[in-house]
């Protein structure tokens, strides 16, 4: 039998046994662990600890992990759960018992574990005194270092944390060192001494503030009050000073005004005090000797004489003496001062100097300006004023009309204070209008705005309105502005009548009239306004007259208005041609001209547009009665053909012209008409070709025929009628191949020289012969010439091509060709059969990799026709399997001589390679397949990718693009071509948790081919809902008495989301939270948690907040309630409680204050409250006292409401007469309130019943209360002004007067002796700045306890003194500009300059005006008279001004009788000391441009040159800067009137383009000139523009400009460019004179193309410098010279233009094009390395070239050379153009080379061009054919010289060309090349210009 023992747990080391912890460490940390294992269970171990230990409320045991049987065991931690506490607590030593058990449900093992816990102190408590206050008694008389007491204090922390020190500071902020330091403490003991001198009448008490500090810097406090304990020794002191009360003058007698209090100086036993009057205004008042109460004892009168001499101040003086004998009078009494302010009641109401007034103004014043009084009584000055006081002398000014406000002026103050001086200013300056109302009258209302009375008077105001120059004469709406008038019309005809009206009256309204325009061709009657025709009329001239009528007032006003005068038409002007005459050329096989339309132009000058001037055309006549033959458009004049003419039908004495005689007529009446010639040139037309008498020759020749064997003659005519279009040149076109050639005049062809016939090369020829004439456009009759060789069959077949490319579409039907190879055999009994070779057929896929052939069936895709080698579909092709495949094709000669025994050999093999098109046959497929399946967060943000598509297509070149197929709600989007599916916007999974979308992927194919994908989508849900409250209200109550637990409120959320996304939970946020309230975090409901109190709070405000997820606190959401008031309810459990009375409290009263006829005297007021509401904290007051004294006294209970809470006091009022209890009485008040049950409390209160200095200052000068005098203005500071004088009917003290200022309106100008009462001035005084000044002096005796005062309010009037120039105030910095139209006359300009102010006033202010200075023209032009008034005396004319100003210098000056000389011009203006000197008046006088004079081009021939690379639409110039006018605003339009081409030396008319886009160039109206066509390489010349600049005027006829400009097409490099030290702005000015002496020394035209800031050499500009870009032209033949030929010229006369270089500021004249700045040294020498190896391998490479070129050329020279076959020297010159049978042509036309050189260029078909061309012309490329052209003309540099090419291009003539250079130049002859020509020799090609290079 075996027994099986249970071990009992092993506690392992890593058991902390022993924890050392600071007292504070955090709740819930780790403080140790427990690990123990134990290897037979039979469970895992369990931690616990024993029930009711100490240590469950230490610690608990958290995070039980591991396994019990391993080696490290089971483990558990240690979590600290309580404070730890040193300080208090009685050991450092904490035990802790832990149980662990193996089986806690059997009978397992148990054992316990005691771990010690030591607990270590910190520095966490605050020293602490033994007091939270000390008080202490200590006599004054304590003597220094006096121990008062010994404070202590003492903190439980251990260490350097528990040592204490002591300080003290004063509470608050000590008012002296004195109080800070009269005390001290001991830091280490504690003991408070004294430390200073002792006065309790100083300081009765000190209090300190204590603190102790320990080592930690940890503090504790307390308060230390020392009480001073008083020894007697001080007299009696009064108390609330000053004092001083406002009384109102209607007080009743008895009326109690203020309380004086005294009290003995020693605060230890005070002796009783009793009070009386000293001195004073006391006789209205009376005191009461006891208690201090002065009282009115007669009436008071604030507006009485007195009174208001006082400014309503009683001033007296109040004794108070202590009752004791013992002392001495200094010691037992103290006097002081009472002030009693008589405040003014509102009996007074604000009147004015005057009920009417009467003043005037000028109409149209600006707002701002005073009208000016002079009324009756002389009154120039507004004045009201009020006699009341204070706020009841405050009133405003309003004006007002028929009872309305009016707003046209403005009262100036607005608001008054007393007394004040009021001006009228305008607000409306509209209503101003003199001719709309003459007089205004209104009413000024003063209305106080302070008192409740609002008392108010009025005044009535007279405005007169005077008259002003305000209205511009006004035409008659009538007026007819267009007029019109016959051109026949008779001098003195009437045009019209104006009239014209001024609101105005007399000479301001007085209009005269003028006009302007009129050329004195019209006049008008100035008074009458009756226009007339004075002189002659002619439309065709002028055929509108714009006039400006001019209406001018008599004060200078003008009105305009423009009249449009139209003169009419008669047809006097017949139509002229616009030519002599018209030359035109026609070939006879056209019906149109060679250059285009025929257009017949007339004009007529007569009006446009109407009959007069409308022309017709028609054929009058013509040649050889060939009218017919024309047809001219009777409206247009185009002429055009309508039947063609036969040069050969013509006779020949017109030699070919037809004269056709046009007239042009008018359709008015009488009709007029004029003729012209049109001489039409036929040009003959080579209309007839060649024809040859055979059109096709047959020949046959054995191959051994000999070269020059005659083959064959061919011979053709020509039905042409003249030379050259009758002679005829034979050619061999093609067929020749190398073997034959042709005479060329004869026809006859032979067998070539050295040719040899070859049957199995060719066994027959066909030439084709051309015979070509020699007309102008060459014709040709063509002829074929068979010629057949015969041979023998022995050649193998030839594919024509071995290597063929095919392609077939991947769906072309079985048996569509792919493609036909040709081979042929050069026998003639051949016979070819075709075949596949299929075992060497290959394929290839799309990507270049071989395809099975076989398996895939490729092999079979295609079959041959055997007889003709046509490539056949065989089977379906599919591009996806193999897209291209190669095949060879076998051919066979079937006909073949074998022989025998061996094979045929006549075969040969194609390859064909065919590619397979593909066609779109595969829709797009999604990989891996077209359903998916995404979760998707409903959290993902817009356009966040969400999956990407993948699609495969196996067509070729197959782009995909993807859309949306299915998505209801537009959701997803997917990107076009990249398949991106993008969220169009955020998923919402609580409405949507799944959906389902398809997407179609198409591809671009014909058709188009698609698939469907199907995406289905779980949406994943995020915390993205908040919880949502359910209803809820905002407002619960509850009682203050409820139990803690109490249902208050329960609120719930709810959250959509998932999980714990949904969970809710629940907090709240309560202001100022004292924890009496309590929210369950889960359900939501809030409950009591402390006991309530409403009187500490009554109401809770708190906020709800849910929060879901509350596992995880980074990813929560929340919802907030508004906010939530728990009220709480009141219950009455408070007494009510007095508030303003204690045991000091003493209520007093006068002992007469008993009036059996009024409502009892108000004793005290007695304040209580109760702190609960409503019914609880409703109170009733009830009084209780002794039977003597209980019926004196009263009390009431009276509600009031105090911020919308209700209060009740007890109101105690006199009951009966106090007379016999002067003294305390003792009375107890009780307060109650009504709450259920009631509540109450009582209080004694003492009711002191008590027993009760009169003259003011009087102002006897001036005498007050108001009173007003006068001062010179600008006398020296401290001036006396006046001796104030007052007397007081006090005596003594009282009746001493102190003198002030009142700090009110302008105090601050003045000062006054407080005793002599001088009053001066504190500044010097300016009447100019202010002219009166309103001051109040105060008068104050020093009468006690409180001193009385008046007031007078003085008015001090400046008199003016001349002290002031006259000032012009305007701007010292620029002059004072008025201006003045050019030709104005005498009386038509008066500008008024009487703007200078003087601030004087009277007969000092007078100011008179002189011109002092100014410009000559002054003293000849102007006139001022002492007014101001400048008047124009002579007219300007504006042009003849150096500067369209005249400045002159007027003088301001007081004296009206200088004598001025004018005629001193200041040095500069503004003139020295004009800025300081402000009687000096700069005035600038505009001279302002009428338009009378006409724009003028600065040249009549502009020139300018623009390169032919210039690009269409390109600004070349703007006519702008070539055009000025002598007026100051030219406002200039141009056009172009008509354009004349002189190109290659041709010209074309000026003629006007029907459509300006057909010109060359546009002109646009602000004079930019602009490219409009493309300029070809090969152009020169120059156009002329006829340039037209018309002024853009609004009145009169505008005046015109004509220039032309001329352009000129150059090459950059024909450029010069001359660099200026000058800017661009400057250069422009002078150009004109510059080129005029530039032109005049070298001899040449020299013409600007461009002017520009100068770029330096690094690209950047130079804005201080200018490059002229000019080139140079012959004047005679109008030719553009090379810059090298300018600048050589120039330099010849450097010597003569060394004075144009410096003034004009010339720096350099350089060529446009510059070489490029050398390299540095090591970049040269490594290019020059690289450059030299290039040009050594070239070189190698050219010579191999060259040496193979040459040997076949002199091959073909060779051979050639044996072809020469020409009989005489008559020939062509064989050493320009070496002959062949193409050029040896005698009297050759060049132009027919072109054809010549086509032919060569490659469009024959031959195989070799021997025949055409025997010898080699070394022909070069394209490139090099205009490289040699180029080159050619490099020694004339002038491409511009070149006619245009009659020959077209080609190496034979160029060749010819250089050859015979070249020997002209071995011939040292004088003949060579000119301006690019190439002179021809004298022989049959004379006259006829060879070809341009």
């Amino acid at each position: 039998m075996v027994i099986l023992c249970n071990n009992g747990p092993t506690v392992l080391d890593g058991t902390t046994r022993i924890i050392i912890k600071p007292e504070d460490t955090p709740i819930n940390e780790t403080i140790g662990k427990i690990q123990a294992r134990d290897d037979d269970g039979p469970q895992q171990l369990k931690f616990s600890i024993p029930a009711g230990h100490p240590t469950e409320s230490i610690v608990r045991l958290d995070n039980v992990r591991g396994d019990s049987s391993t080696p490290e065991g089971r483990t558990v931690d240690i979590v600290l759960i309580k404070q730890l506490d040193r300080d208090y607590a009685s050991s450092s030593k904490i035990k802790l018992i832990f149980v662990i058990e193996d089986d806690p449900e059997g009978d397992g093992n148990r054992i316990t574990e005691e771990i010690s816990l030591y607990v270590t102190d910190v520095n966490d408590e605050n020293p602490k005194f033994v007091q939270n206050r000390y008080e202490h008694d200590v006599l004054e008389s304590s003597p220094l270092d006096f121990s008062v007491t010994q404070v202590s204090a003492s903190d439980p922390d251990q260490g350097v944390g528990g040592r204490v020190k002591y300080s003290m500071e004063p509470v608050g902020q000590a008012i002296s060192d004195t109080y800070k330091n009269a005390f001290k403490i001991d830091p280490t003991t504690g003991d408070v001494r004294v430390n200073g001198t002792l006065d309790a009448n100083v300081y009765n008490y000190y209090e300190y503030k204590l603190t102790a500090t320990d080592g930690g810097d940890r503090t504790g406090y307390s308060v230390l009050l020392i009480k001073i304990q008083d020894v007697q020794d001080k007299p009696p002191y009064f108390t609330n000073l000053p004092y001083s009360k406002n009384i109102l003058e209607n007080a009743t007698l008895g009326t109690s005004v203020l309380q004086v209090t005294a009290l003995d100086g020693d605060k230890g036993d005070p002796n009783i005090v009793q009070y009386s009057f000293v001195s004073g205004d006391f006789k209205n008042f009376a005191i009461d000797s006891s208690t201090g109460w002065i009282t009115v004892k007669s009436t008071l009168d604030r507006d009485g004489e007195d009174v208001r001499e006082s400014g309503g101040v009683y001033v007296i003086y109040v004794k108070a003496k202590e009752i004791d004998d013992s002392q001495a009078e200094n010691l037992i009494t103290a006097t002081t001062l009472v002030t009693i302010t008589v405040e003014d009641v509102n009996d007074n109401g604000p009147i004015f100097n005057s009920p009417t007034y009467e003043a005037f103004i000028l109409e149209n014043m600006q707002d701002g300006v005073p009208i000016t009084f002079n009324g009756p009584g002389s009154i120039s000055v507004m004045n009201a004023s009020d006699l009341d006081q204070g706020v009841n002398t405050q009133f405003s000014l309003t004006l007002e009309k028929d009872g309305k406000p009016y707003t046209d002026f403005t009262p100036i103050p607005n608001k008054v204070y007393v007394e004040s001086s009021i001006l009228i200013q305008v607000s409306n300056t509209s209503a101003l209008d003199y001719e709309k109302v003459t007089e205004l009258t209104f009413q000024i209302v003063a209305r106080e705005t302070g008192t409740v009375e609002k008392r108010s008077s009025s005044a009535d105001i007279t405005v007169k309105i005077r008259d002003m120059n305000d209205n511009t004469p006004i035409f008659s709406p009538s007026t007819v502005k267009d007029l019109t008038i016959r051109e026949n019309a008779t001098i003195g005809t009437v045009l019209t009548m104006l009239t014209a009206s001024d609101a105005d009256t007399g000479d301001f309204g007085s209009i005269t009239f003028h006009i302007r325009g009129s050329n004195t061709v019209f006049q008008i009657d100035e008074q009458s306004g009756k226009i007339t025709l004075v002189g002659p009329l002619d439309r065709e001239k002028v055929d509108v007259y714009f006039l400006t009528a001019e209406a001018r007032d008599g004060g200078g006003f003008t009105a305009f208005v423009n009249l449009v005068v139209k003169v009419l038409d008669i047809n006097d002007e017949k139509p002229v041609f616009l030519r002599e005459e018209y030359y035109v050329t026609v070939r006879e096989d056209s019906l149109n001209f060679l250059r285009g339309d025929l257009v017949v132009e007339a004009t007529d000058d007569d009006e446009p547009g109407s009959p007069n001037s409308d022309i017709m055309y028609q054929i009058s006549t013509a040649s050889y009665g060939l009218k017919d033959k024309f047809f001219v458009n009777e409206s247009s004049g185009i002429v055009q053909m309508v039947e063609k003419i036969d040069f050969e039908s013509l006779p020949a004495e017109l030699d070919g012209r037809v004269t056709l005689v046009i007239e042009a007529y008018d359709l008015g009446d009488p009709r007029l008409s004029n003729t012209i010639d049109v001489i039409v040139e036929i040009e003959d037309v080579n209309d007839n070709a060649p024809v040859f008498n055979q059109t096709t020759y047959t020949a046959i020749i054995t191959e051994s025929a000999a070269s020059g064997d005659q083959v064959i003659q061919v011979f053709a005519t020509d039905g042409d009628r003249m030379e050259p279009n009758n002679q005829i040149l034979y050619r061999i076109d093609s067929g020749a191949g190398d073997k034959f050639r042709i005479d060329f005049q004869t026809g006859e062809i032979i067998i070539e020289v050295g040719a040899k016939l070859d049957r199995e090369t060719k066994y027959q020829y066909m030439l084709d012969v051309s015979a070509t004439d020699r007309g102008a456009t060459p014709l040709t009759g063509l002829c074929s010439v068979n010629i057949t060789v015969t041979d023998v069959n022995d050649e193998a077949p030839v594919f024509d091509v071995s290597t063929v490319s095919a392609s077939v579409s991947e769906n072309a039907a079985i048996g569509t060709t792919v493609e036909c190879v040709v081979a042929t055999d050069p026998d003639t009994t051949y016979s070819l059969s075709y075949s596949l070779i299929h075992d060497v057929t290959t394929g290839y896929d799309e990507n270049g990799r071989s395809v099975n052939v076989t398996v895939t069936g490729v092999q079979d895709y295609f079959d041959i026709d055997g007889s003709n080698g046509c490539i056949t579909v065989k089977n379906q092709l599919d591009r996806e399997i193999a897209e291209t495949v190669v095949i060879r094709v076998k051919v066979t000669d079937d006909n073949a001589l074998i022989i025998p025994g061996s094979e045929n050999t006549q075969t040969a093999i194609a390859v064909i390679t065919v590619t397979l098109s593909d066609y779109n046959d595969n829709p797009p497929k999604f990989l891996p397949d077209s359903s998916y399946s995404l979760r998707i967060s409903e959290g993902l943000e817009e356009e966040s990718e969400v999956l990407r598509f993948e699609t495969l297509d196996k067509d070729k070149t197959s782009v995909i693009t993807y859309e949306m197929y299915t998505d209801d709600d537009n959701n997803f989007m997917v990107t076009e071509n990249t398949g991106i599916l993008k969220l169009n916007k955020q998923l919402d999974r609580e409405k949507t948790p799944t959906l389902t979308i398809k997407v179609v992927a198409k591809d671009n194919g014909n058709p188009q081919l698609s698939s469907i994908a199907t995406v289905n989508i779980d949406v994943q849900d995020i915390n993205d809902n908040a919880p949502v409250f359910g209803p809820y209200a905002t407002s619960y109550s509850i009682s203050e008495d409820s139990d803690i637990g109490d249902h208050v409120a329960t609120i719930l959320a709810t959250d959509e989301d998932l999980n714990d996304f949904g969970n809710v939970v629940y907090y709240f946020d309560v202001s100022n939270d004292d924890g009496n309230l309590k929210i369950n975090r889960t359900t939501g409901e809030i409950t009591v948690a402390k006991t309530l109190d409403r009187e500490t709070r009554s109401i809770y405000t708190l906020y709800v907040t849910a929060t879901d997820n509350p596992n995880n606190p980074s990813k929560q959401r929340t919802n907030q309630t508004k906010a939530i008031a728990v009220q709480i309810l009141d219950v009455n459990d408070n007494s009510p409680e007095f508030t303003n009375i204690d045991s000091d409290t003493r209520a007093r009263v006068l002992k007469n204050a008993w009036d059996p006829n009024k409502e009892g005297f108000l004793v005290f007021t007695v304040n209580g409250e109760d702190k609960d509401i409503n019914q609880n904290a409703e109170l009733e007051y009830s009084l209780s006292a002794d039977n003597s004294v209980k019926d004196l006294f009263v009390i009431s209970t009276v509600q009031r409401t105090v911020g919308g809470v209700p209060k009740y006091d007890g109101e105690i009022r006199v009951a009966s007469s106090l007379t016999d209890n002067v003294g305390e009485l003792h009375v107890t008040v009780t307060i109650k309130d009504k709450g259920v049950p009631s509540m109450s409390s009582q209080t004694d209160l003492v009711i002191v019943v008590e027993d009760v200095n009169l003259n003011k200052p009087v102002f006897t000068k001036p005498v007050g209360p108001r009173a007003s005098i006068s001062t010179l203005e600008k006398r020296p500071v401290g001036t006396a002004i006046i001796q104030i004088e007052t007397t007081d009917a006090d005596h003594g003290r009282n009746a001493e007067i102190v003198y002030s200022l009142e700090p009110e309106n302008d105090w601050e100008k003045f000062a006054i002796d407080s005793v002599t009462g001088e009053l001066t001035n504190a500044e010097i005084l300016d009447r100019e700045v202010k002219d009166f000044y309103q001051i109040k002096i105060k008068a104050e005796d020093r009468g006690v306890p409180t001193p009385r005062h008046s007031t007078l309010s003085l008015k001090i009037v400046m008199l003016d003194v001349d002290d002031n120039p006259p000032e012009f105030q305007v701007d010292r910095f620029t002059p004072y500009k008025i201006r003045i139209e050019e030709e104005r006359v005498l009386d038509q300009t008066t500008t008024s300059l009487d703007i200078a102010i003087d601030r004087d006033s009277g007969n000092n202010s007078i100011i008179c005006y002189y011109i002092i200075g100014g410009d000559k023209e002054v003293t000849s032009h102007f006139s001022l008279d002492q007014n101001g008034n400048l008047t124009l005396t002579r007219s300007f004319d504006r042009e003849n001004l150096t500067v369209p100003y005249i400045n002159m210098i007027i003088l301001a000056s007081p004296s009206c009788y200088l004598n001025m000389d004018i005629n001193q011009r200041p040095p500069v203006y503004p003139p020295t000391d004009y800025e300081r000197n402000k009687t000096l008046l700069w005035v600038q006088v505009e001279i302002t441009d009428i338009n009378d004079n006409p724009p003028k081009f600065k040249q009549s021939v502009l020139t300018l040159g623009v390169t032919r690379d210039t690009g269409f639409g390109t600004s070349i110039t703007n006519l702008q800067d070539l055009i000025s006018d002598d007026d100051a605003t030219m406002k200039v339009e141009f056009m172009a009137i008509c354009t004349e081409n002189h190109l290659q030396r041709t010209q074309t008319p000026c003629v006007k383009a029907q459509n300006p886009k057909d010109q060359p160039f546009l002109v646009f109206k602000n004079g930019t000139v602009a490219t409009n066509t493309y300029f070809q390489a090969n152009m020169y010349g120059y156009y002329l523009i006829q340039i037209q600049a018309k002024e853009n005027v609004t009145g009169g006829e505008p005046f015109l400009a004509n220039a032309t400009l001329r352009i000129s097409l150059i090459n950059d490099d024909q450029r010069v460019k001359v660099v200026f030290r000058n800017t661009p702005d400057v250069v422009r000015d002078f150009q004109v004179a510059f080129t005029q002496k530039l032109q005049q020394t070298t001899g040449y035209r020299i013409v600007v193309d461009k002017i520009q800031t100068h770029e330096n050499s690094a690209g950047f500009p130079e804005v201080n410098k200018t490059d002229m870009f000019i080139h140079g032209e012959n004047m005679k033949t109008n030719e553009t010279i090379s810059a090298t030929e300018l600048l050589r010229v120039i330099d010849s006369y450097a010597e003569a233009l060394l004075t144009l270089r410096y003034d004009y500021k010339v720096l350099e004249i350089v060529p446009t094009t510059v070489a490029s700045q050398e390299q540095n040294l090591e970049d040269v020498f490594k290019m020059a390395l690289i450059l030299v190896t290039i040009f050594l391998t070239l070189l190698c490479v050219a010579l191999c070239i060259i040496f193979y070129i040459s040997i076949q050329q002199y091959k073909r020279k060779l051979k050639a050379a044996t072809a020469m076959a020409y009989g005489s020297n008559s020939d062509l010159h064989k050493l320009e153009l070496p002959g062949t049978n193409v050029h040896a042509y005698e009297n050759t036309n060049p132009i027919y080379l072109e054809k010549v050189l086509l032919e060569e260029a490659g469009e024959q078909d031959d195989d070799d061009s021997l025949d055409n061309n025997a010898v080699d012309t070394n022909q070069q490329s394209q490139t090099s054919e205009q490289q040699m052209s180029m080159n050619f003309y490099t020694e004339d540099n002038n491409l511009n010289k070149v006619p245009e090419s009659k020959l077209g291009n080609g190496d034979a003539m160029l060749n010819a060309a250089i050859q015979h250079h070249e020997e002209l130049k071995q011939k040292q002859q004088e003949n060579i090349h000119q301006n690019g020509l190439v002179e021809n020799k004298k022989d049959n090609f004379a006259g006829l210009p060879t070809t341009e290079i």
